[in-house]
């Protein structure tokens, strides 16, 4: 478990960056190379300044999802923790969310320790907002 609200989010923040990189072509040596800094830099931001970094990297994986030649093609994963997986483009979108849902359930464990009442985090919520937006 994180130690803090801000780990968790400078965590997620930088891993979807990672995974953004590797959609978009890089190798997962080269996205996490690319993010190194991120984690730290994203630690040290406000609230406010948070949601503006994931509201523009939410506009940079939909342009990327949207101008993708093939989300179904094949491609070779080296991760340095869990060796080669050959697999799709669209598989990194599935893990992008399943990797932010883990980690939304761990602030919502979180906020309960300190006394909070949970947030909502279902993506019917998030749905529904979108469409009243």
């Amino acid at each position: 478990m994180f130690p803090s609200v801000s780990k968790i989010m400078a965590h997620i923040y930088r891993v979807d960056c990672g995974w953004l990189e590797i959609l978009m072509g890089k190798s997962m040596d080269e996205a996490m190379e690319a993010t190194v800094t991120i984690e730290t830099d994203a630690e040290n931001r406000s609230l406010e300044e948070l949601e503006i970094m994931y509201d523009d990297l939410s506009v940079r994986f939909r342009t990327c999802i949207r101008e993708h030649v093939d989300l179904e093609q094949r491609v070779v994963l080296d991760n340095p923790y869990a060796g080669i997986l050959n697999t799709k483009y669209s598989e990194f979108i599935i893990q992008v969310v399943n990797h932010g849902t883990y980690h939304r359930g761990n602030l919502s464990a979180i906020l309960r320790q300190l006394g909070y009442s949970s947030v909502m985090t279902e993506y019917g919520l998030f749905m529904y907002q979108e469409h009243l937006n």
